[in-house]
């Protein structure tokens, strides 16, 4: 019998990265964004 690779391939693997913590730093930097929204200058007066 063949011996089985553990483990997820390259794509699933990143997939699965994405899925999990993309929303966790969409939040990270929504935060921040609320947080010092007063320093920030979008170029404006």
């Amino acid at each position: 019998m063949k011996k089985r690779k553990a483990g997820l391939k390259i794509g699933a693997r990143l997939t699965l990265f994405l899925v999990s913590y993309m929303p966790l730093f969409i939040i990270m930097i929504f935060g921040q964004f609320y947080k010092y929204s007063d320093y920030l200058n979008w170029g404006g007066d």
